[in-house]
């Protein structure tokens, strides 16, 4: 029942920015599957991580480049996203989609973020 208040709660932070652009597909067993914006693939699954906190755990379709500098749609999923967090990736997939030129996560070295390198430096061009 706790599970249940808190994706209300942030469905209701969604709400307002992104309006009838998402949808709520289903919801079970504490899960929430949100479509967001024009594409039926623009779909993005939260489940509650930590209630105390909130964050969440999500997955979302995201362009992964291969080897070969080719790119594929696949699932990512992370874990402790925050609310902020997920109001962010839905903002990405409605401005860019999903597909060859949609939202981009690439893999980064061991123990380093795309976005936010160790070095406190701006992340490679190969990282953006």
């Amino acid at each position: 029942m706790r599970d249940e208040r808190i994706l209300a709660d942030l469905l209701a932070q969604l709400r307002p920015e992104f309006g009838e652009s998402a949808r709520v597909l289903a919801v079970e067993g504490g899960c929430l599957s949100l479509g967001i914006g024009p594409q039926e693939e623009a779909v993005i699954g939260i489940r509650v991580d930590d209630p105390a906190r909130p964050s969440f755990h999500v997955s979302y379709p995201a362009s992964t480049l291969r080897r070969g500098r080719t790119r594929v749609v696949c699932r990512v999923t992370r874990d402790g996203v925050t609310c902020e967090g997920v109001a962010w990736i839905a903002r990405r997939l409605v401005r860019h989609g999903v597909g060859e030129s949609g939202l981009c996560e690439l893999a980064a070295p061991a123990g380093r973020s795309p976005r936010w390198p160790s070095s406190g430096r701006p992340a490679p061009a190969s990282y953006s």
